[in-house]
């Protein structure tokens, strides 16, 4: 489905969807953070832990922990970014989360 509108956005968060960050300059990050409450015009996010489902050499992938909150409810501004709905957070932006597990990595 194409978002025509911010509304048509908005209206496809609903609560405990889940969006994920990838970040980092010498290693790759992933953040996740869960919708806990939704308005017409703002969305509450709370970060949440994740779990490693696979490790290697210096690479992991992840998956959220729904309800397992790390920090306090920050609201957000959902916009559009090429046809995709997203959240600023603070490395960047956010996107819904696929269902899969999602690669990290670390360095030394």
């Amino acid at each position: 489905m194409k978002y025509q509108t911010l509304a048509d956005a908005h209206a496809q968060i609903q609560e405990n969807d889940i969006f994920m960050q990838r970040w980092g300059y010498d290693q790759t990050n992933v953040d996740f953070v869960q919708v806990v409450k939704v308005t017409r015009r703002r969305v509450w996010v709370r970060p949440i832990d994740q779990q490693e489902v696979k490790h290697g050499s210096m690479t992991a992938e992840v998956l959220p922990l729904l309800n397992h909150f790390t920090g306090e409810a920050r609201v957000k501004k959902p916009y559009l970014w090429n046809g995709e709905v997203r959240l600023v957070v603070e490395h960047g932006s956010c996107r819904k989360w696929d269902g899969q597990p999602k690669q990290t990595t670390s360095y030394a």
